[in-house]
Parts: structure tokens; sequence; C-alpha cells
């Protein structure tokens, strides 16, 4: 059974909503939904349900999603279609990112097909030719006899309840789907913790090591065993960190580095953690989770 991997990012907006009668009752809507395979295959939708009112009036959401999303539905209107949307004196207004919305969002319901075409579309690329033009779901049914997809995703808890809903409950998940998604988060601590645990051995016995050979030269690798350790006691008392270049090579850490702060320093400041200069657009997001996983499978 082959598994791929979907890399998945959503925008949404969450809130309280009080009815008439009852009461208030918590509710999360979708904005966008950006979603990158293995392969480099990309889906992205906006939609065009969500409480936009609710949405206009949270600072946060306006300005980090709702703003760039705007700039985004603009870059390929006509001048005509610009002066329609746009207000006399500002671009970026409620009424003006309504009407975007309008043209360029999809339902629900729509996106929710886009997705299902998007997922099974593998199916008709390595079986239509062996089938013959067997219907989508029949394709689909003999390719998930062979594969199967894993859900990847970076701090996940309310986009698999996004993506999920976009079907219905949970158990209409399309086939293929698991019912939870991988969090790169989770990951990314655990991968913290034992890099600080590894860290916390190699210092203790680097400074054992010194304690019982006190003439070694601390600027000298020692082999013991088949272990290599460069005792860490001169640039403590100093105040500082061991020389990053002397350590590197000499205790192997995951991704052949050395961390700082004496092994507390968050993976985000490791030189190879991946940037991504488009935060809070779905898609982006999504390819960032892609390159996040392969950071930290190194």
């Amino acid at each position: 059974m082959k598994t791929i991997k979907l890399y998945y990012d959503t925008e949404f907006i969450e809130g309280f909503r009080t009815p008439l009668f009852g009461k208030k009752r918590h509710f999360i809507d979708l904005i966008s939904i950006g979603m990158v395979d293995e392969t480099g295959r990309e889906f992205y939708r906006v939609c065009n349900e969500f409480d936009l009112g609710y949405a206009w009036e949270d600072e946060w959401v306006r300005e980090n999603v709702l703003k760039p999303l705007h700039a985004e539905l603009c870059r390929g209107v006509s001048t005509y279609g610009k002066t329609y949307h746009h207000d006399l004196f500002e671009s970026f207004t409620r009424r003006s990112l309504k009407n975007l919305l309008n043209w360029y969002g999809k339902t629900r319901a729509q996106i929710a097909g886009d997705l299902r075409e998007f997922l099974y579309g593998p199916a008709l690329v390595d079986y239509d030719e062996l089938y013959g033009r067997e219907p989508v779901d029949t394709l689909a049914k003999f390719w998930l006899e062979e594969n199967r997809y894993e859900l990847v995703g970076y701090y996940t808890d309310y986009d698999h309840v996004l993506l999920a809903s976009l079907f219905g409950r949970m158990i209409d998940l399309p086939k293929g789907l698991p019912m939870f998604t991988t969090d790169l988060r989770q990951k990314e601590e655990e991968l913290e913790a034992k890099i600080k645990q590894r860290f916390i051995h190699v210092l203790r016995d680097g400074l054992l090591i010194q304690e019982l050979y006190p003439d070694v030269d601390v600027n000298e690798p020692l082999v013991v065993g088949k272990q290599y350790f460069r005792y860490f006691s001169v640039a403590a008392k100093a105040g500082d960190e061991p020389d990053t270049k002397r350590a590197s090579g000499l205790i192997t850490f995951p991704m052949g580095t050395y961390i700082s702060e004496w092994g507390n320093a968050p993976l985000q400041t490791h030189q190879n953690y991946p940037v991504n200069t488009q935060e809070h657009n779905a898609l982006a997001d999504a390819k960032w989770n892609r390159a996040l996983d392969q950071f930290l499978s190194v």
C-alpha cells in the first residue's frame, strides 16, 4: 500500500453567535483552503459563504487574512473590473471584497466537489487506460486498493474539522482520507525534546571525561571508545556558547548542527528552518508545511 502525503492549511474565522432563542453557540467558517501533495499538485479555493461582516470586525483577520486575499483576487481583474470593485477613495473595503468573493469565490459544496476531483485525479491518470472510460468513482475504487492518503498540517485541530465539514460529518470524508491529521507542530516539539536530551548527555559525558583527564587539551577532540567528545567547560565558564564549527562534525545532532543556547533553542532558530513569506495564505502555508516536514525528516 502506497501512502501519499497531502499537506494542507485553511484560513477561517471563528466566534460565537447568539440565536434569537437559546444559548450562544460556537461557529467556525472556512475562508480558504490550500493543499499540495508530494508530487507538487496544488489545490486552492476561496469560499464565499463565510460571515464577512463578522470577519471584517476582527482587526487581526481583516489585516492579516482578508487584506492579502483582496490583493490576490484583484491581480487578475481588468481595469474596468477594478473600477467596479473598488470604492472611490479606497480599494480595500468590505464592499469591494464582497464583490470579489461573489465573482471568484466558491460555495462549500463547490469546493467539496472540486476537492474530490483533486483527490481522485491520480486515479484517472493511473487507471483510465487500464480500465477504459469507467466512472470516476469506479477508477477511484481501483486506485484506493493500492494507495492511501496521509493528511499533514501545522496546528491542525481546526483545519481537520473544516476539511471534514466540507463533506458533512467526519464519517462522510472521501474514501482514502484518514479521520485525523498528522500535526507537524507535535513532531517539532518531540524532536526538540530529543535534541535537548541528547545535548544533556553529551555535555554530562564531556565534563565527566575532562574531570577524569584534566590534562587533555579542550581544543582537541578526545576519542573514548567510539564516541567523540568536545569539552564545553571553558565556554561555559566564559558564559559563551561552544564553538559551533568545532562542535559540528564531532558531535552529531539531527540535521547535522549544534543547537545553540546549550540545547534549549527552538528549531525555528536553525539556519535551514523553512521561511514562509506569504503566511496566512492557505496555499502558501500548505507548501510551507511540506518544506517543514522535509526539514524535520532530515
